[in-house]
């Protein structure tokens, strides 16, 4: 349960700091307006594009991983959607299709999320493996792409700079917990010191 708010903390931050840092475009999303007793408010619509394996040896994590994103989507647009800078206001839609746990299947689907769904942001497949794939496409085609179901360090590796990781690289893994385990064994030999 702690590791799913952590992941969810985790893309919320992301998606924030992603589009605090950058004003709404003409391109990708629709685009409405409202009007308050102040003024009027730009209401702006982000498709969030990616596959999920439901079918296919993935199926029970990749289902997770759709919940938890469907989860933050609701939520935030309950909440009235994310405020910019400039005043607008950015909601969330999602367009996915089934990747059948399969590579050449997610490089395919999201090709077609590029180019012809225009999403405006990617989150990853689930595992390492169909992220990677999933990563080429969309550095080839300049969307920014949040692995949340990958750890493997080799995509990274590869220098990609669209591509954002959510979990902490597998290579380190226990480095906070060994971190932690040094600290309070210093902590332990201070006690018996004294």
């Amino acid at each position: 349960m702690k590791s799913r708010l952590a992941l969810v903390l985790t893309v919320v931050m992301l998606f924030s700091l992603l589009l605090s840092a950058c004003a709404p475009s003409g391109g990708g999303g629709q685009e409405t307006s409202t009007t308050s007793d102040t003024a009027p408010v730009k209401s702006v619509e982000a498709v969030i594009g990616f596959t999920a394996s439901q079918s296919g040896s993935l199926n029970v994590e990749s289902t997770r991983q759709t919940n938890g994103l469907n989860l933050w989507m609701k939520q935030v647009n309950d909440a009235g959607g994310i405020k910019l800078k400039d005043g607008s206001v950015v909601k969330f839609t999602s367009k996915f299709y089934d990747d059948e746990s399969n590579k050449d299947r997610v490089q395919e689907l999201y090709t077609r999320l590029a180019t012809e769904d225009n999403a405006n942001f990617m989150i990853s497949p689930y595992s390492s493996g169909l992220a990677d794939a999933a990563a080429v496409i969309a550095e080839q085609y300049g969307k920014i792409m949040i692995t949340t179901g990958a750890a493997s360090d080799s995509t990274y590796k590869k220098g990609y700079t669209l591509v954002y990781q959510a979990y902490t690289p597998a290579s380190k893994y226990l480095t906070g917990a060994a971190d932690l385990d040094s600290r309070f064994a210093n902590k332990l030999i201070f006690i018996s010191q004294k």
